[in-house]
């Protein structure tokens, strides 16, 4: 957990002084979007890094007063939620889908 936290505040001084304090937390989540798409052409280590980076730019600046263990806690809860979803079969691009109830 510790270096979680020291990477979220390398990111956090790195990211205020280069782009700015007052940037939504949406900047860094468009940006992700162009870097999932370099990652999914290139697969290289590099792009993944890139995401996880700008995933924690949005978090910490989204939810300030959050500490990592509960981004971590949460995941794990998520992960929990999708082990008693059903799940549907892959798309074209190997996508999995969870049911979803209809009423």
């Amino acid at each position: 957990m510790e270096k979680l936290d020291e990477l979220k505040n390398a990111i956090a001084e790195f990211s205020d002084t280069s782009f700015g304090k007052e940037r939504p937390f949406t900047a860094p989540l468009h940006h992700l979007k162009k870097e999932v798409d370099e990652a999914i052409e290139s697969g290289e280590l590099e792009e993944f890094a890139d995401m996880q980076l700008l995933l924690i730019d949005a978090f910490r600046k989204r939810f300030p007063d959050s500490s990592t263990a509960m981004l971590l806690d949460s995941c794990m809860q998520k992960v929990k939620i999708c082990k008693e979803r059903k799940w549907g079969k892959p798309d074209e691009n190997g996508v999995v889908e969870h049911i979803r109830d209809v009423d």
